[in-house]
This record gives structure tokens, C-alpha cells and sequence, in this order.
């Protein structure tokens, strides 16, 4: 094997065990956030769009927000601001 070939074999091996390491810090991460008790009487509830199919939100909008009207239903005073756009899909 010549040295620009081991040299790319090199590369191509420190690439991915570097995309590995960043996955399984993030996936740790947000392990670790998911499983944190949520604050009560929070000022602002964010609810991060998804997908509307016509007036049917998405099942991921529809968890996001049957979540965030249970937290309302225990904190009214908290504002909730709803993010997303218009665009296809």
C-alpha cells in the first residue's frame, strides 16, 4: 500500500472517530437534560415547530404540544411562544 493511501485510510479513520466521540457526547447530553425535573412557573415556554400536514400537526408537534399544555394547565402564568415558519413540509 502506498503512503497516500495509508495516509487517506488515516484521515478517513480520524474522521470518523471523531464524529463518533461529538454523537455520543451530544446523545449524553441530551440524555442528561431529558431526564432533569422541569422548573415550575417558568416566565417563557418555547415550543419548537414541526411538521404540519394541512391542519394535522406532525406526531412530534402533536407530543410538544399536549407537553406543554399539561405544564400550563399547573403554571397558567407562563407565556408560551411557538416557533416555526411556512414552508413546504
Amino acid at each position: 500500500m502506498n503512503v497516500k493511501k495509508r495516509r487517506l485510510i488515516k484521515l478517513l479513520v480520524a474522521i470518523l472517530l471523531a464524529g463518533s466521540v461529538y454523537i455520543t457526547f451530544l446523545h449524553t447530553k441530551i440524555h442528561t437534560f431529558s431526564h432533569r425535573e422541569v422548573l415550575k412557573e417558568a416566565d417563557y415556554l418555547i415550543i419548537l415547530g414541526a411538521r404540519v400536514k394541512g391542519n394535522v400537526p406532525s406526531l412530534a408537534l402533536q407530543y410538544r404540544i399536549d407537553e406543554a399544555a399539561n405544564y400550563l394547565k399547573e403554571n397558567p402564568m407562563t407565556i408560551v411562544i411557538v416557533s416555526g415558519g411556512k414552508g413546504p413540509g
